[in-house]
């Protein structure tokens, strides 16, 4: 009986993949299994609709899953007379030639080479890859394959077979034009896809470029010098519209997390007005748009007079807040002067010069929580939070957002076993704050009746001074956009024009060096930075 179960659990992908790690690794080769498609057909069926044909080339049998099998299941070959889709010892496509080789015409002939599986691209003074053929007929974006209209694609990656192959490929004028062999499973016999060739040379395709996940983005950091002589100031009348000084400040805000309107009318609602530009409205249980002023019995530290040292907001929610907007409309008593910091910056000069510390705090999950009356919010995030690396990028990770509020803290969980761990981690912490607040960091300036800052939340931390309001009065009103829209606001108004890709490998900022030179400057952060910025106006002026 337990035998019977075992192997009737093993049945199962998930609870199969779960309980044998050899098998995990089988399986995770396996585009598809039988038994997931049999229960699409099913579904389709019961919408009164008929299935979609499926592409017997990624099906397998329930004969051929073998639980017991750690050796992964075998595909079903349509094409017998073929080399079926083979892996070397290290993961990588197989570097045999096609069984029928063919002639790759135009320029760049040099850089590519066509292999059973894939395209092998050669850069000067870069590694070699490859480009799956089935990833780049995947990345197909032809009238056939996605709609002009919904922009929304008419294929699934699992209609395409996966030993395709090309049967001639022309280069001209930038434009890499691929005959294949054979078209999807419904029957079409060829397919003619064109390409980008500076895509595919540099191992990226358009959804990458144009698509790109915000977690990718170029970023220029920057310290008080910097900023100081580089910040952005947009005029409201030119924010308002579709022109180049919008498109200008847009650019700037995705770089470096942090603009200024100015000229702003003497309205409350203008608030709403300049962020709907960036795109809708994030309401919170604090309404669409919320003051900031100063009362009694407040429910958050930022309706005090008091100091609010460096903190990023709604840190207890699941989605905070990408962007956050504060318009000035009363500021005349003593203080208030508003506070600004890279934490990219320092979180990259940590990574450098601190890496015990980096890694302590990358590894260090702080939980925040917002508990009143009529509302509970709790959340936990690391300090600094990475994303997982492309297989190209080997090991490395990118610094992603930085989470940091203090003020909204609850008590650490402690889950270390050893105390100098957890010293370590307070100690890196300590040291965080104490690079977040150096005067060589901060940008500090108070802000004027008619003036917005906007800034990315969880990039660039804010902070307030103190301020008396018996001689006077402080109001600033808020909203919030998230990172989604506003991105895509930054997508659809750049792209048409003459302006350096925010989305491009070219990474003046990485939080690791990719080269040697670079590895070199990162030794001169404070002179690298100012060369960053110098290198980028030389190149807009040419």
């Amino acid at each position: 009986m337990a035998s019977l179960l075992k192997r009737s659990l093993l049945r199962s992908p998930r609870i199969a993949t779960a309980l044998t790690p050899a098998l995990r690794r089988s399986y995770a080769k396996t585009p598809i299994l039988w038994q997931e498609k049999k229960e699409e057909a099913e579904i389709s069926a019961g919408h009164g609709r008929s299935p979609a044909p499926v592409n017997p080339s990624v099906l397998i049998s329930e004969s051929e899953f073998d639980p017991d099998d750690h050796q992964g299941a075998a595909f079903e070959d349509t094409h017998p007379e073929r080399d079926r889709t083979t892996v070397n010892e290290e993961g990588r496509p197989s570097v045999r030639p096609l069984r029928i080789p063919i002639q790759i015409q135009g320029k760049w002939v040099d850089d590519i080479q066509a292999t059973q599986d894939a395209l092998l691209i050669k850069q000067p003074g870069r590694r070699e890859f490859s480009v799956l053929y089935h990833t780049l007929r995947d990345a197909c974006k032809c009238s056939q394959c996605v709609d002009p209209s919904t922009k929304q694609r008419n294929f699934r990656t699992t209609d395409i077979p996966l030993d395709i192959q090309p049967r001639s490929i022309e280069i001209n004028n930038k434009r890499m034009v691929v005959d294949w062999d054979r078209g999807m499973a419904s029957g079409e016999k060829i397919h003619r896809s064109q390409y980008d060739i500076d895509h595919v040379k540099h191992g990226v395709f358009a959804p990458l470029l144009e698509v790109a996940s915000s977690k990718r983005r170029w970023r220029k950091i920057w310290n008080r010098a910097t900023i100081e002589e580089h910040v952005y100031w947009v005029d409201y009348e030119d924010f308002m519209q579709e022109s180049e000084e919008f498109a200008l400040a847009l650019r700037s805000l995705a770089e470096t997390g942090l603009i200024f309107v100015k000229n702003i009318p003497d309205s409350r609602a203008e608030v709403e007005k300049i962020a709907t530009r960036l795109g809708p409205l994030r309401n919170t249980f604090y309404g669409p748009t919320w003051d900031v002023r100063n009362k009694p019995n407040a429910e958050n530290v930022a309706y005090t007079n008091q100091f609010l040292n460096f903190h990023m907001d709604l840190m207890y929610m699941n989605e905070p807040p990408g962007f956050q907007l504060l318009h000035c409309l009363r500021n005349s008593c003593d203080g208030g002067e508003s506070l600004f910091a890279d934490a990219f910056h320092v979180a990259r000069s940590m990574y450098h010069d601190r890496r015990p510390y980096w890694k302590a705090l990358t590894r260090l999950d702080l939980t925040y929580e917002y508990n009143h009356a009529d509302h509970f919010y709790s959340n936990t995030w690391p300090v600094f939070e990475q994303e997982f690396p492309l297989p190209r990028e080997g090991l490395r990770r990118r610094l992603t957002r930085v989470n940091y509020s203090p003020p909204f803290q609850a008590s650490i969980t402690d889950r270390y076993k050893d105390h100098g761990e957890y010293a370590l981690a307070v100690k890196a912490l300590a040291y965080f704050a104490a690079k977040l607040e150096d005067p060589k960091n901060v940008f500090e300036l108070k802000l004027e009746p008619g003036q917005c800052v906007i800034f990315e939340n969880r990039r660039v931390v804010h902070a307030r001074r103190a301020f008396n309001t018996a001689q006077g009065d402080r109001w600033l009103a808020g909203a919030y956009v998230d990172e989604d829209a506003v991105l895509s606001r930054v997508r659809t108004v750049i792209r048409n024009r003459a302006f350096r890709n925010i989305w491009n490998e070219r990474d003046y900022s990485p939080m690791f060096p990719r080269t040697p030179n670079q590895a070199r400057r990162n030794k001169d952060p404070e002179n690298w930075m100012a060369n960053v910025w110098r290198a980028e106006e030389e190149e807009e002026k040419s």
